[in-house]
């Protein structure tokens, strides 16, 4: 609804600005030849702005319509910015132009977290950014651990600390925990 409404505004805006420019030339040429002038400055700033909208449109839909799900890897220290670039290099979304302006009109610029995402490359920009914002699945990070026979549970802990990002007293807290 929001992007309807920011587009639609913009139009408004663009529709007065002419009118103001052109209502002196209007009142000083009332001739054929200017009216003529008139539908065709009204014409080309329909045919831009509708062009504009069905671009946006069309570029914040889903890249494909068929559901294909990938996991996505946000990385630590990636900007925003460079996330929606590996976006595209993925063919998650099909345009980062259209994804930038969606979070400028939508006011929606997550605070995302380093970790797995799982995206579909038929979903449309708001839900990939829905994604986004709640979060990595870290159910798609899987670690596999052998748990030597004699070792205790400090070795154990620091085995799993070198594999994680937790550190090795938080591993041996929790392998401590019974609860």
């Amino acid at each position: 609804m929001k992007d309807w409404l920011g587009i639609l505004s913009l139009s408004l805006f663009c529709v007065i600005l002419i009118q103001g420019i052109m209502l002196p030339v209007r009142m000083k040429f009332d001739s054929e030849k200017h009216k003529m002038a008139m539908i065709i400055v009204f014409g080309a700033m329909a045919a831009v702005v509708g062009g504009a909208f069905g671009w946006y449109t069309l570029s914040t839909k889903g890249v494909t319509s068929n559901e294909n799900k990938v996991i996505f890897e946000v990385e630590e220290g990636q900007t925003y910015y460079q996330i929606i670039a590996k976006l595209k290099k993925e063919n998650l979304i099909k345009n980062e132009l259209a994804m930038k302006l969606y979070s400028r009109i939508n006011s929606k610029t997550p605070n995302i977290k380093a970790g797995p995402y799982e995206i579909d490359s038929s979903w449309n920009v708001g839900k990939v950014i829905e994604t986004l914002e709640k979060g990595p699945d870290l159910s798609l990070k899987s670690l596999s651990v052998t748990f030597l026979e004699g070792k205790n549970m400090r070795w154990i802990a620091k085995q799993i600390a070198s594999k994680t990002n937790n550190t090795e007293d938080e591993v041996f807290k929790t392998l401590k925990d019974e609860t």
